[in-house]
């Protein structure tokens, strides 16, 4: 049975909550061989906390969450690009501007998660991460996954002001069907 650490983000930019956050914790403890981390809304700390998570649990898979403000559907990405260019500063108040995240990294990397059986869930396949911390997280797990021996990507969830039971129940649904999906296939 293959093991999968999960992440989801903080809130940020005022808002009070974050559907990973949520997501990943109602998650916790309902899967076998699942692992889970929040990690903040930050250029600087989420890879590190994340690093430390998959070198303590060793993952055979790593799911990132975050949110997506503009859209209306959950979304698996497909690439992460290595380049940041901040529209609003992370929860430390960094903004990076048209800055690579890894300089000798390569341009971009592409998700080793099987994303047509994922798709087959309900899931959409986006083709941007965008360029904020969710696009730098995806970029520093694939690199680090490549050197490493462990798949990983990155599922984008649409806001929710206030989360509606009814909609954390078809997030959580859908991911617990990529997670099994992603069990089965080790």
């Amino acid at each position: 049975m293959a093991k999968i650490l999960i992440s989801g983000f903080e809130p940020f930019d005022k808002d009070n909550s974050n559907p990973s956050e949520l997501m990943v914790r109602n998650l916790e403890g309902k899967l076998k061989n699942l692992s889970s981390i929040i990690l903040p809304v930050s250029f600087k700390r989420s890879f590190p906390l994340l690093k430390n998570k998959i070198d303590e649990f060793r993952p055979d898979y790593v799911i990132a969450f975050g949110l997506a403000s503009i859209r209306d559907k959950i979304t698996i990405e497909r690439v992460a690009i290595n380049f940041v260019d901040a529209r609003i500063p992370d929860n430390d108040g960094n903004q990076p501007r048209d800055k690579t995240i890894i300089p000798e990294g390569e341009n971009a990397y592409f998700s080793d998660l099987p994303l047509n059986q994922i798709e087959n869930h309900g899931i959409e396949i986006s083709n941007t991460a965008g360029t904020y911390v969710c696009n730098s997280l995806m970029y520093e797990l694939l690199h680090y996954g490549n050197q490493n021996k462990f798949k990983s990507g990155f599922i984008h969830l649409p806001p929710t002001k206030e989360i509606k039971p009814e909609s954390l129940h078809t997030i959580e649904s859908l991911s617990q069907k990529i997670l099994r999906t992603l069990e089965e296939l080790k």
